[in-house]
């Protein structure tokens, strides 16, 4: 007897709800699968052939994919690359696809059988990690080559608390509650003891630097560092010891950029080599710089003045013009240059250091479309408004 259909002769609706209640007795709800200690590649109903939990990846080479799909084969989250890393089968999956994996462990994540404290804090390769298991929380530091070194911070659930694409050569910092480390293109990641970085000697610190990822105190001094880039593709940021970007820029690669003792990273792509100058803030030598403010100079006030180059100035598109005079008060936050017509503005650089008869700022002028600007610098105190003293130049671009 056939009991997964009615006979389709079979017409009336009591007879057919009969057959229906039949074939639910008979079948039953299908019971859960009991978590199995391990299971191998393949695909599995979830519930019934797989139970849902937390397993880990036992096999080795780059070619391991899984995949958890509804009911729907619609993918919730699947991973392609490296073997050896976990996945969260949730209890509302339908399947659960392996291949190239290995035998899959049941891990249990308030029971994770953890290494010892030293293999914990050894240096680590590409790969995955159990925080807490096989690498332990901390700040840790790439030391790889190239330009493809990618990291993930994922919780149980496989869920990305944080990541980046860039050059190796960068810091992570894994927090205890993070489940999962992941990288891959970083190389061997060391584990830094923030309090006692070891530091490059000063003058390599303060060697100019190319596009990458920098440790300040540790392989770049802190200080005022100009870019000698061209075009509008510089990008560069600030970040904090646990990846929080403090400041960062995205355009003309002809900028100035003060590192403050506090920074703990600085990125940069697209900027050309950074040269240091003569320390955040630090006026330029009297030799360079007059004592008093030439008669064609823009000096509105003491605290804002523009020495050079003079009202006027014509110079050849590619030329270098550096912007010297002083931005200060003492409500002072940060200075600002724009470039306008007198009537709209359009900011250009904001530098956070204030500076007395110095150099203020180099505008690589192949960034800009030959014509006359009006330069225009202004103060912002604490409270983020612009002082009423604004010096203003014109300059043409031939």
């Amino acid at each position: 007897m056939d009991i997964g259909h009615c006979t389709p002769s079979i017409r009336l609706l009591g007879l057919s709800a009969i057959c229906l209640t039949v074939v639910a007795t008979l079948i039953g709800p299908t019971p859960a699968a009991a978590q199995a200690p391990q299971f191998k590649d393949g695909m599995y109903r979830v519930n019934e052939q797989v139970a849902p939990g937390t397993y880990r990846s036992t096999g080795k080479g780059t070619r391991c994919y899984w995949g958890r799909s509804g009911e729907g084969e619609n993918i919730l989250d699947n991973h392609f690359g490296l073997a050896g890393g976990v996945v969260t089968i949730q209890p509302t999956d339908f399947r659960f696809e392996s291949r190239g994996c290995g035998p899959w462990v049941a891990l249990d994540p308030a029971n994770r059988p953890a290494q010892s404290v030293a293999a914990q804090i050894a240096p680590k390769k590409d790969g995955f990690y159990v925080v807490g298991v096989d690498i332990a929380p901390g700040v840790w530091w790439s030391q790889g080559k190239g330009a493809k070194c990618y990291w993930a911070r994922q919780n149980v659930t496989q869920d990305i608390e944080d990541n980046d694409i860039s050059f190796p050569g960068g810091v992570v910092t894994i927090r205890p509650e993070d489940f999962e480390f992941y990288s891959s293109g970083c190389g061997t990641w060391t584990m830094l003891d923030t309090n006692n970085l070891p530091a490059l000697p000063v003058e390599q610190q303060a060697a100019p630097k190319k596009d990458g990822i920098y440790i300040i105190g540790l392989n770049m001094a802190p200080g005022r560092w100009r870019s000698n880039g061209a075009g509008n593709k510089c990008y560069w940021e600030k970040t904090s010891v646990t990846q929080d970007i403090i400041d960062n820029h995205l355009g003309p690669a002809s900028v100035i950029v003060d590192i403050e003792p506090g920074i703990f990273q600085f990125k940069t792509e697209g900027c050309g080599a950074w040269t240091l100058g003569g320390g955040v803030g630090a006026p330029v030598t009297a030799q360079n710089t007059a004592s008093t403010a030439p008669t064609n100079a823009a000096c509105p006030s003491s605290n804002v003045c523009i020495l050079s180059p003079a009202n006027g100035t014509v110079v050849s598109r590619g030329s270098v013009v550096v912007f010297t005079g002083t931005a200060a008060d003492p409500n002072f936050a940060r200075y600002q240059f724009q470039a306008g017509n007198g009537q709209s503005w359009g900011d250009i650089a904001d530098f956070k250091q204030p500076v007395t008869n110095g150099e203020l700022m180099e505008l690589h002028t192949d960034t800009l479309p030959p014509g006359t600007y009006t330069i225009r610098l202004q103060v912002i105190d604490t409270s983020g408004n612009a002082g009423t003293d604004k010096a203003q130049v014109t300059l043409t671009i031939q």
